[in-house]
């Protein structure tokens, strides 16, 4: 004799058991066989209903998060009349998929119960955990100065928040940071919004923000000279100013090759050109620059390299 069992399990055997895990209806097939018979193989079906049954089960069984927790909890099992949850935390609730919030830190260990009266097994229970991190810790800043006008100047930020363990800074012109007491300068006009986030080990953020006022003074130009020779002093060319949103500088040689351009301000030439080490000598250079203020500056002018 062979069996199968209607849910891809198959056995073998004159007497054979099987157990169904997942609820539903099974058409069980016997195949009887004797090649010495009139007629060798024979079949017979008969239909087994497992589908009043009860089973209690969770989407998630361990949840994780920040004060006040919220958990919608899903209750992805089959059957049942009646629900009942216990939250863990001393509050319960017979909804069939219930909403509840953890404002607390803490473990909490809770459960839901599935019954059924009428069902081969009349009840069953689901067990779940809930962790609930630190509160977030207190975050706080100050900065120095608090307005920079005129020339552009280092601002010192000093970290006052408390219960953290690390940090981001969000200095509202693109930089970021996540030193705990970081310098910060700031290149264009403008009023930034500086943002600390302060994270506990539970990663649970808290967030203060401050705006400071930048007004600079409108200055492009570029040195006359530069020493690319390694001694880590003026070893490569910038332009230098200040308020400067865009331009483009250019820089050629004696026979009016373009040997370096950009248009980034904190790009400058190393004195290579195609891989070797340029000359002693004057080189041209040309400056476009467009200031915050859409004022726009052109300067040209020589430059000595110098070994």
């Amino acid at each position: 004799l062979y069996m199968g069992f209607g849910d891809g399990a198959f056995a073998a055997g004159q007497s054979v058991s099987h157990v169904y895990t997942t609820p539903g209806i099974y058409t069980v097939t016997i195949y009887a066989n004797d090649p010495n018979a009139c007629e060798s193989l024979d079949t017979a079906t008969v239909v087994v209903d497992f589908t009043h049954v009860v089973q209690a089960e969770l989407s998630e069984y361990e949840y994780f998060g920040c004060p006040p927790l919220t958990i919608n909890f899903s209750n992805i099992g089959y059957g049942g009349i009646t629900f009942f949850w216990d939250f863990g935390d001393g509050n319960t609730s017979t909804e069939q998929n219930p909403t509840h919030v953890y404002p607390n830190p803490g473990t909490y260990y809770g459960f839901e119960i599935v019954t059924d009266p009428t069902a081969c097994k009349p009840s069953d229970t689901a067990l779940f955990t809930v962790t609930v991190y630190d509160f977030p810790p207190t975050v706080a800043f100050s900065f120095n100065p608090t307005t920079v006008v005129g020339y552009s100047t280092p601002i010192h930020f000093t970290n006052e928040s408390q219960g953290a363990s690390y940090y981001f800074w969000d200095f509202g012109d693109g930089d970021t940071s996540t030193e705990v007491n970081p310098i910060h300068t700031y290149t264009l006009t403008g009023d930034y919004l500086v943002c600390l986030t302060a994270y506990n080990d539970g990663s649970c953020p808290a967030k203060d923000c401050k705006l400071i006022h930048v007004e600079l003074i409108p200055i492009v130009d570029v040195p006359n000279a530069f020493s690319p020779n390694g001694d880590g002093a003026n070893d490569v060319l910038y332009v230098k100013g200040q308020d400067v949103k865009s331009l483009s500088f250019k820089v050629f040689n004696r026979w009016g090759e373009l040997v370096f351009e950009t248009n980034d301000i904190n790009k400058g030439w190393n004195g290579i050109y195609k891989g070797m080490p340029q000359e002693m000598e004057v080189y041209v250079w040309e400056l476009n620059a467009i200031f915050s203020d859409g004022k726009a500056a052109t300067r040209s002018g020589n430059v000595t390299l110098l070994r």
